[in-house]
């Protein structure tokens, strides 16, 4: 699938792609996730409004939190902008999709991403048309190192009383290190 070409409109702050990234931790992990809420996640979303025709693949979702002390516009125009520090935290599905009469492949698919700034929100979702949301993404046992450990806090609405319902921002989710868990490791040369 092709992407649009870019343009530059008056008063633009969203630099074209590639953007450099500097000084990057990137942490993943893969859980079980419900393939039936997968299939119907895919079906009411990319392909309704992406035209294409999108299967699930896999059960297996990959959780992909990423830390840039820099990320920066490879393009001239902006090469006087400061860069900025960026986290994104976000779940991905492995699917393979194909539009009619043309090309088809495999491709891990954002489901949901969470970014700590508006200029990566702009970017992801202008320049990329990716489902990226504000959230407040800390490491849980600082500094930021292997450890998976990471919790989102956003706004989002929840119910009070019957009826009302409030915007509040709560952890929406975390993800923590159980260290009772032990895997055994072999050395390979």
């Amino acid at each position: 699938m092709n992407m649009p070409d870019y343009r530059t409109l008056i008063g633009d702050m969203v630099p074209p792609p590639p953007f450099l990234h500097r000084n990057v931790t990137l942490n993943g992990m893969f859980f079980d996730a419900d393939p039936q809420t997968l299939v119907g996640y895919i079906s009411t979303t990319f392909n309704q409004f992406a035209g294409v025709d999108c299967e699930v693949l896999s059960n297996a979702v990959m959780l992909v939190t990423l830390y840039a002390d820099e990320v920066r516009p490879t393009d001239a125009r902006y090469d006087r902008r400061d860069g900025i520090s960026e986290i994104d935290c976000g779940f991905w599905a492995l699917v393979h999709c194909s539009r009619d009469g043309g090309s088809s492949g495999l491709f891990w698919t954002p489901l949901c991403l969470f970014v700590d700034s508006v200029f990566a929100l702009v970017i992801g979702r202008e320049l990329y048309g990716f489902p990226k949301m504000l959230g407040e993404i800390q490491p849980i046992k600082p500094p930021i190192s292997a450890d998976l450990s990471v919790e989102v806090r956003t706004d989002h609405f929840q119910r009070v009383g019957e009826r009302d319902r409030m915007v509040r921002n709560t952890p929406l989710f975390a993800v923590v290190r159980d260290d009772s868990l032990t895997i055994p490791v072999e050395n390979i040369d």
